[in-house]
């Protein structure tokens, strides 16, 4: 991962890493950067760099473990053993929200994480036994209270639960397509509005 100044000078490698690192996003204070890498599993994929995982048939990670960069000191720390398969989200400063899953098969499901990077705790949210649901497009209250996200399975549903993990609401009566879910929450969390993403909204607008 690079940052570069908005005049294009100051182009430099943050991560220093042969492994797969990707999908970086930095905290809104930008005192972090996040991002998910599989360098617990292949220490390099340069070709013919020893322990190289690479071969010219192999394919890059589905995802990998959470990492967190501090950008004064450079220290970087493994968040957790999840296996992250979508870009992490910062909820706040303090708090990123991480979805994981199976490394083996993603068919399985993905659980819905929440990670408090201050005391480096990550804990599920939704089942860690997901059969096959997937979560997507989960979106927070600016004070990690609520999320709302996208359950995709046999039906499509939108579900709301708290920190802890309690559902507190589920309806299966907006059918967005899949993955053409998105959400935004009041500046308090007490209202939501609901979207289609990438043009795919049936209902237009809807606030709850």
């Amino acid at each position: 991962i690079f940052a570069v100044g908005p005049d294009g000078t100051n182009f430099r490698n943050l991560t220093q890493h042969g492994a797969y690192d990707f999908w970086g996003r930095f905290s809104p204070d930008g005192r972090y950067l996040a991002f998910v890498s599989d360098r617990a599993f292949c220490p390099t994929w340069t070709p013919n760099a020893p322990g190289s995982c690479y071969t010219p048939d192999a394919f890059a990670p589905d995802g990998g473990n959470p990492y967190l960069l501090d950008l004064a000191s450079g220290l970087i720390i493994k968040l957790a053993d999840v296996w992250v398969r979508q870009p992490p989200t910062w909820i706040n400063s303090a708090m990123l929200s991480l979805v994981g899953g199976d490394r083996s098969t993603p068919s399985s499901g993905s659980t819905l994480y929440i990670a408090d990077v201050q005391r480096g705790v990550t804990r599920p949210i939704t089942s860690t036994a997901p059969n096959g649901i997937q979560i997507a497009r989960e979106t927070w209250t600016a004070d990690g209270s609520y999320v709302v996200y996208q359950e995709l399975g046999a039906d499509s549903a939108l579900v709301v639960r708290d920190a802890n993990g309690t559902e507190i609401a589920r309806t299966t009566a907006f059918a967005f397509p899949r993955f053409a879910f998105a959400a935004a929450w009041s500046p308090d969390g007490s209202r939501l509005a609901l979207a289609g993403r990438n043009s795919a909204c049936p209902f237009g607008l809807i606030s709850l």
